[in-house]
C-alpha cells in the first residue's frame, strides 16, 4: 500500500514537470502561445484545422534572413487553401528581430517571438531555422532543421510535403 501511495504521489508531483517531448514526425504538434510583433498573441486553437508550417528562426541568421521573402511567396500562394505560416523567433533580442522584419516587408503572416524560457515548451527545437510543417490535424508532417538544410526548406522536400498537406481534407 505504501508503495502505491508513494507512487501515485511521484506521478503527481514529478511527472508534470517533464518536457514537452513531441516534436517529432508523426506526433501531434504541442505549441504554446507566442506573443507577436503587431501586439496580438497568437494561440495554437486559431490553426486548428489548417495546414501551417511553424518556422523558427532568428535575425543573426543568414539563412533566415533570406527565406522571409520565399516565406512570404509560399503563404501568398497557398493561403487560399487555408494555409498559413507562424514565424517564431527564438535565441534572439526582440528588438533585432522586429528590425529584421521591418527590414523585409511586406510579411503577413504572423511572426513574434518566444523568450528564454522556450526550452521547456519546444526541446528538442536547436538549429536555426527549423521548419515543422502540421497538417490540418496538427500532425507533424516534417521537421527541416537548420544544419539539415541544403538548398533552403522549400527544395528540400518541403514544397511537395506542403502541396500534399493542402490537398488532404480535414
Amino acid at each position: 500500500m505504501l508503495i502505491r501511495i508513494t507512487f501515485v504521489l511521484f506521478c503527481l508531483f514529478f511527472l508534470p514537470l517533464a518536457p514537452v517531448e513531441a516534436q517529432n514526425v508523426g506526433e501531434k504538434a504541442k505549441l504554446s502561445h507566442v506573443d507577436l510583433f503587431d501586439g496580438t498573441r497568437f494561440y495554437p486553437k486559431t490553426i486548428e484545422g489548417r495546414p501551417t508550417l511553424v518556422y523558427f528562426w532568428a535575425s543573426w541568421c543568414p539563412r533566415c534572413r533570406k527565406e522571409m521573402s520565399s516565406l512570404e511567396k509560399h503563404y501568398q500562394s497557398y493561403k487560399d487553401k487555408g494555409f498559413t505560416i507562424v514565424a517564431i523567433n527564438f535565441r534572439d533580442k526582440t528588438e533585432n528581430a522586429k528590425a529584421l522584419i521591418e527590414s523585409v516587408k511586406p510579411i503577413s503572416f504572423p511572426v513574434g517571438s518566444i523568450n528564454d524560457d522556450w526550452r521547456s515548451d519546444y526541446p528538442k527545437l536547436y538549429g536555426t531555422p527549423t521548419w515543422m510543417l502540421l497538417d490540418r490535424k496538427g500532425i507533424i508532417r516534417k521537421v527541416i532543421v537548420g544544419q539539415e538544410v541544403i538548398t533552403g526548406g522549400w527544395f528540400d522536400g518541403l514544397e511537395s510535403e506542403l502541396q500534399k498537406v493542402v490537398a488532404e481534407e480535414g
